[in-house]
């Protein structure tokens, strides 16, 4: 009798969850450097050149980032919606970007820098 694959290994983990999680550990502890790196790699790779000002709809929430995915899955991880996210504006210039923001956190939209002064 052949056994399910998942269910196999979802078995063998609770039967063996401290042996696996002090493994998983070990692994990161000594590779931490390469994943450092990669992730690095991975993070400059998203950047476009762009000063992207975003919004995410259904939190009226409105950003600037230099790293659109790499700033989407923040919010994820942080526990909002990004399904309905607009690109706003997009320039090569900061400030410009900045400012924006700072004028679209006046007119009543969330944000980190909400009605700080970019100036």
């Amino acid at each position: 009798m052949s056994r399910n694959k998942p269910n196999y290994h979802k078995e063998y983990y609770l039967k063996n969850k401290a042996k696996v999680l002090a493994k998983n550990k070990e692994y990161r502890d000594t590779h931490k450097d390469e994943e450092r790196i990669r992730n690095k790699k991975r993070f400059e790779s998203e950047k476009d050149g762009y000063h992207i000002v975003y919004l995410l709809e259904d939190c009226k929430y409105v950003g600037v980032t230099n790293n659109l995915p790499h700033r989407l899955r923040q919010h994820k991880t942080n526990g909002r919606d990004i399904t309905n996210h607009l690109i706003l504006y997009k320039t090569t210039n900061r400030d410009e970007a900045h400012e924006l923001e700072s004028l679209l956190h006046e007119m009543g939209f969330e944000g980190k820098h909400a009605y700080n002064s970019y100036k």
